[in-house]
């Protein structure tokens, strides 16, 4: 068994990295690997390239979305000259002509659910939850991705009732214990 990741390795008290970074290690019997920065797609993509294996067509649509959604259209901070390599590798193996109308199409698919799921919901997708004093104070920081300024306005145009109300559950939620296990990044 293995993992393969492009984010900190959180697996106390075993295996654990300050920040994402190369790790190539055993935990037990699972194998480990991550790599900073990009996406976890693009380390598969490249496996396959310069393990000389080609990627069935899905599993290279497949490969392709997510390096494209990890790195918001190869225009990300995170994005590296090894995602704009697994791209170039996987576009014509995935019979997709226009990678960037295909993360165009993805991101508004992705983004426009903000206008219809419960508030909670969209607020707690991406939340990271530092513990600042151990066991007494922590820090939650989240993102909401919207692809561009009509989903925007839609998602501020919710109630101030209904962002009061997904605040709290979302805070509820974390002060009870019943959110995720806080990050050590």
């Amino acid at each position: 068994y293995g993992a393969i990741d492009h984010h900190a390795v959180q697996l106390a008290p075993s295996l654990e990295t300050p920040s994402p970074q190369l790790v190539y290690a055993y935990t037990g019997n699972i194998f480990i690997e991550t790599h900073a920065l990009g996406s976890a797609c693009r380390i598969v993509a490249l496996k396959f390239k310069h393990g000389s294996k080609t990627p069935s067509q899905k599993a290279a649509g497949m490969l392709l979305g997510g390096i494209l959604s990890d790195t918001l259209g190869l225009t990300g901070p995170t994005t590296t000259p090894y995602d704009q390599e697994a791209v170039d590798y996987l576009q014509p193996l995935s019979s997709i002509a226009d990678a960037q109308q295909f993360y165009t199409d993805m991101a508004l698919a992705k983004s426009a659910s903000v206008c219809t799921d419960p508030l909670a919901d969209v607020l707690d997708s991406d939340l990271k939850v530092y513990s600042t004093v151990p066991g007494v104070a922590s820090l939650i920081i989240g993102s909401v991705e919207v692809a561009n300024q009509d989903i925007y306005e839609c998602l501020l145009s919710r109630s101030s009732n209904e962002w009061a109300a997904a605040i709290q559950e979302v805070r509820d939620k974390y002060q009870s214990g019943d959110g995720a296990k806080p990050e050590t990044n």
